[in-house]
């Protein structure tokens, strides 16, 4: 998925984790104005990128919740 608010881009990942892997620790990354967080939500993996700043990309990832059906 993309948001935008006419400036800045965000792009969120959301990929199931293999069995085999281990979890990934939370983590922001960053170069210039590009920022990157990835974090484990259930079974999944939350993977948020863009041009915005790093505290804007980790709450984007946090407030992503697993809501079984």
């Amino acid at each position: 998925m993309v948001f935008s608010d006419g400036l800045a881009a965000v792009s969120v990942f959301i990929e199931p984790l293999e069995a085999r892997r281990e979890a990934p620790g939370a983590g922001v990354s960053g170069s210039g104005a590009l920022h990157v967080f990835s974090r484990a939500v259930a079974n999944y993996r939350v993977t948020v990128v863009g041009e915005a700043p790093a505290a804007s990309v980790q709450r984007i990832a946090n407030a992503v919740e697993y809501r079984p059906q």
